[in-house]
């Protein structure tokens, strides 16, 4: 009887053209499906409940432009990761546009566009240093004294240039939410992402004795290669997709 009542609810409120009681219906159908699992098709009318409650967003990650052949999947696939499913809101559906293409959703309630600007992949940045250091009481060699061997300590010096190069890449993603069928912007954020590498070396002249360990380290290392541009544009990306998942969800909480 209870499964009933909730059965009969559930249609009554079952409302392809009204998001809210097609909420109630789906919660309803649900209730339903505890209560007596396999009661009529309330199973079956549940999933069209969800589909009439749905919020349908289109998620349109645009190419990126300029000089360099860059991929902008990882990123794209790390925001699909977490915002397909029930985890943003059980009401709302995000698709790829190809998606969108195979289900023919050519009127989403949505579309959720992400583009790469003011970006620069590779700004190099090299600094060189180059400082005296001495030590004292080493020894340099011996003299003979009243027919004995005697060390000689002196001071030796050293000229130590370091070499740091850093690789900067940064960019801006701007993010805008249009209502599908208006065009009007619900929402737009802008968020910016930087990556740093640097590498460093150093050369001497003179005595490597007035160097430190440290130093002697620095020396025996040649100039390192920074990663490649595609992986430089992954890495400066990684704190923009925190920032870009962390919007939409918020955007999308209460729909």
């Amino acid at each position: 009887q209870a499964a009933e009542a909730r059965y009969n609810a559930a249609m009554a409120s079952l409302d392809e053209n009204n998001r809210e009681r097609s909420k109630d219906a789906y919660w309803n159908f649900d209730r339903v499906e505890q209560i007596l699992p396999g009661f009529r098709d309330a199973r079956e009318r549940r999933e069209q409940a969800l589909d009439y409650a749905s919020l349908h967003v289109v998620v349109d990650v645009a190419p990126v432009p300029g000089r360099y052949e860059l991929s902008n999947e990882f990123f794209a696939n790390k925001v699909f990761q977490a915002i397909d499913g029930p985890a943003v809101n059980r009401f709302v559906r995000f698709y790829s546009v190809g998606e969108a293409d195979r289900l023919r959703l050519d009127d989403p309630d949505h579309v959720l566009v992400m583009q790469f600007d003011d970006f620069v992949v590779g700004e190099t940045h090299t600094n060189r240093s180059t400082e005296t250091f001495s030590r004292d009481s080493v020894n340099t060699g011996s003299v003979k004294v009243n027919g004995e061997t005697v060390p000689v300590y002196s001071t030796v010096e050293a000229r130590l240039s370091v070499f740091t190069r850093t690789v900067v890449s940064r960019g801006l993603l701007d993010m805008r939410v249009y209502d599908g069928n208006t065009r009007r912007v619900l929402m737009q954020q802008k968020m910016p992402g930087e990556f740093a590498w640097s590498t460093q070396w150093a050369r001497y002249q003179g005595d490597e004795r007035a160097l430190n360990g440290d130093q002697k380290d620095l020396c025996d290392l040649d100039e390192a290669f920074p990663p490649s541009p595609q992986q430089m544009f992954i890495e400066f990306t990684r704190p923009i997709y925190d920032q870009a998942v962390g919007h939409i969800r918020r955007f999308y909480a209460n729909y």
